[in-house]
């Protein structure tokens, strides 16, 4: 049905094709911003332009894992920007100062300032960088038009969520150990990660992860200062004594989204239960412009299950939220 929103020139993926793509479309470059650097896969639109997108990974997969979601919004007329996460590389695991919700999002408004200087632009955050990518858009950066949350439910609810289901709690057992460095050292790097490749597989069940899925997880997370940094992020959000960490639990939990917001979940999610989604608790208060909710298919990592599915939902809820560039004004967007 949503498919009759694509071109017919309709995208097709396959693990087999993604480093036929990279070589040919698909740009890594390098963002140098004031105070941490990080480097950036980019595509420029196929066809007539229709917008800008930016896309936040999340964890403990790369920006590589929206390769098949930038082919696909690419032929439908986007330029696609995908930067690393802080921490996911030395140099900026060496230079961001803290790991604070609200510290990783100034640093990615930064990045965004700095390379589209103003420009237009749909935000899609996937896990990590659902949540971040929350507070981002309650930024309102300039420039932003919508926001999309892949995986992770409205962020003002989700420290509190965490106890609040018991199968949640299960699920996040993970966090737990995460807040003792000696022992997630000893565990995680045991036999080669083989501990996030298992979190991988009970977040998406139905997902075997590819050679290259493996290489980039391996490649990453054997760097120690990558490894510590990555971790970072789920041992401040248990910081809540402290007075930083009540200001920061206090902003993400309060804040308010500018833009409308589309929300996608995997129905066979191992890492976020679904009663966090129904009923989906947008309100007016936090999102004045509105929000929706769609159940797909595949579980957390739907940006590697369902791509076109992901696609499909976003063209739809852009083109409903009349945020798509037409050819009558596309030359001059484009500048």
């Amino acid at each position: 049905m949503l498919n009759l929103l694509l071109p017919k020139r309709m995208w097709k993926i396959t693990r087999e094709r993604i480093t036929e793509i990279i070589k040919s479309a698909i740009t890594n470059n390098k963002i140098v911003s004031t105070s941490v650097h990080t480097s950036v896969l980019e595509i420029k639109a196929q066809t007539d332009y229709r917008g800008t997108v930016v896309c936040l990974h999340g964890f403990p997969d790369q920006k590589e894992g929206f390769i098949a979601l930038m082919e696909g919004l690419a032929c439908c007329g986007f330029d696609v920007w995908v930067p690393a996460m802080p921490g996911y590389e030395i140099e900026s695991a060496e230079a961001q100062t803290d790991f604070y919700i609200t510290s990783i999002s100034s640093t990615i408004i930064e990045w965004i300032n700095c390379d589209l200087k103003g420009k237009p632009f749909h935000l899609i955050g996937h896990d990590w960088g659902g949540v971040i990518g929350s507070v981002v858009a309650a930024q309102n950066p300039k420039g932003l038009l919508t926001f999309t949350c892949l995986a992770i439910p409205p962020v003002q609810y989700i420290v509190k969520d965490l106890f609040c289901y018991i199968e949640q709690v299960w699920y996040s057992r993970y966090m737990i150990l995460f807040q003792f460095p000696v022992l997630t050292d000893f565990i995680i790097r045991k036999n080669k990660f083989q501990y996030l490749k298992q979190l991988w597989k009970r977040w998406s069940p139905e997902y075997n992860m590819s050679e290259r899925d493996i290489k980039l997880l391996e490649g990453t997370f054997s760097k120690p200062k990558v490894f510590n940094a990555t971790l970072s992020y789920y041992r401040t959000i248990f910081k809540f004594f402290s007075s930083r960490g009540q200001q920061v639990l206090k902003q993400v939990t309060h804040c308010i989204i500018p833009v409308p917001c589309l929300f996608l979940s995997g129905k066979e999610d191992g890492c976020i239960s679904a009663r966090q989604f129904q009923p989906l608790r947008c309100t007016s208060k936090h999102y004045p412009m509105g929000a929706e909710h769609y159940f797909i298919k595949g579980g957390h990592f739907c940006q590697y299950e369902a791509p076109e599915e992901v696609l499909n939902h976003c063209m739809l809820f852009w083109s409903k939220s009349k945020t798509l560039i037409t050819s009558t004004n596309n030359s001059q967007s484009k500048k």
